[in-house]
């Protein structure tokens, strides 16, 4: 991948985020933002999904060409986040049930259970049919459920021998459910996206659909905004294809956007490297922030630091600096991560 398609990458990925942490701060500190600045976290994780499955096609054409170095890479990857959100969720939430229980009980999706729970966040089985396990405060912790599906289908699809790969992943779909296969849709979109990135196609056509994609979008939520419904809540088929409809369009503008950018700026230069840098610097952190952000709001509220414009916007930067904090112990160290990991296995092996 090409340093000019890899920063773009990293720009939509912190986008995606900062949208998240956005609507969060709308809902729990900063209720007078703006819709048209805070409505645009759900699309955000169906950007996600495309990104997600744009670089999953990449690293399994380029990198891991077998199911080891693939699972350990999607290890390593998850466990550097996975581990720091349950433990910054569950400080989180009982410190702030300490200060207010009040309003922990008025949150229709918290759930007190961490015990419980714990197990089927660990193995993103929360989503699994028609479930939505809870994990404390943490909510947005459901696209995991998604997203290692969709690593571990295609995982199996890809390495498994061919006579039964295809069984395999059938049979997984029926492990999984409706709900998750279905919005595999937005997944598969971005690996489609990675494998045309090479095709032929005019730069000045291109040009003029990346110019278009933001209105495309714009056009999109604006028109089909009551075809919208929670992606991780089942509500019956009906709703499911509705909403299935929404956010397939969210994703083929991104997957567009992703696309035509590959093809006329492939060759990027003209971004200052401070710029560069800093991009990269908030990619960095931007599965911690999406993924502890909403407990730590949750936190600020009970400490009623919505009591005012000014102390929402304070508690806003809090939460953010916390969690580029908290980043920095866990996407940020996937290195050290990795080593633990690799250890581990080893010894597994041995024994």
């Amino acid at each position: 991948m090409n340093k000019g398609l890899s920063l773009y990458l990293d720009f939509l990925r912190a986008i995606a985020a900062l949208a998240v942490f956005i609507s969060h701060a709308q809902g729990f500190l900063l209720p007078g933002m703006p819709a048209s600045v805070a409505s645009n976290g759900d699309e955000a994780v169906a950007v996600f999904f495309v990104l997600s499955g744009f670089v999953i096609q990449y690293v399994l054409a380029t990198k891991e060409n077998d199911w080891r170095s693939y699972a350990f890479a999607r290890i390593v990857r998850i466990s550097s986040v996975v581990v720091v959100a349950l433990l910054a969720t569950y400080v989180a939430d009982h410190w702030g049930m300490a200060i207010n229980p009040g309003l922990y009980q008025s949150i229709p999706f918290y759930n007190d259970d961490y015990a419980a729970d714990l197990l089927r966040a660990l193995t993103f089985t929360s989503e699994y049919w028609y479930g939505h396990v809870v994990f404390g405060t943490n909510e947005a912790y459901w696209s995991l459920g998604f997203e290692v599906s969709y690593y571990i289908a295609a995982g199996v699809f890809v390495f498994a021998p061919r006579r039964i790969a295809p069984l395999l992943t059938l049979a997984f779909a029926l492990l999984i459910g409706p709900k998750i296969v279905a919005f595999s849709l937005l997944w598969l979109l971005g690996a489609i996206t990675y494998r045309i990135t090479s095709s032929r196609f005019s730069p000045r056509y291109c040009l003029a659909i990346f110019l278009a994609t933001p209105v495309l979008y714009a056009v999109a939520k604006l028109s089909l905004h009551d075809l919208k419904h929670p992606i991780f809540i089942w509500q019956g088929f009906a709703s499911c294809a509705e909403s299935l409809l929404y956010y397939t369009v969210i994703a083929l503008i991104a997957a567009l956007n992703i696309f035509s950018f590959s093809r006329v700026f492939q060759n990027l230069d003209f971004v200052p490297a401070r710029a560069a840098n800093a991009v990269r610097w908030v990619a960095g952190a931007s599965f911690t922030l999406y993924l502890t952000n909403e407990p730590l709001f949750v936190l600020a509220k009970a400490m009623s630091l919505d009591r005012s414009p000014a102390y929402g916007i304070a508690g806003t930067l809090g939460v953010l600096c916390i969690a580029f904090a908290l980043a920095e112990i866990g996407e940020r160290r996937k290195h050290h991560y990795k080593t633990l990991i690799r250890y581990v296995f080893r010894d597994v092996a041995r024994a």
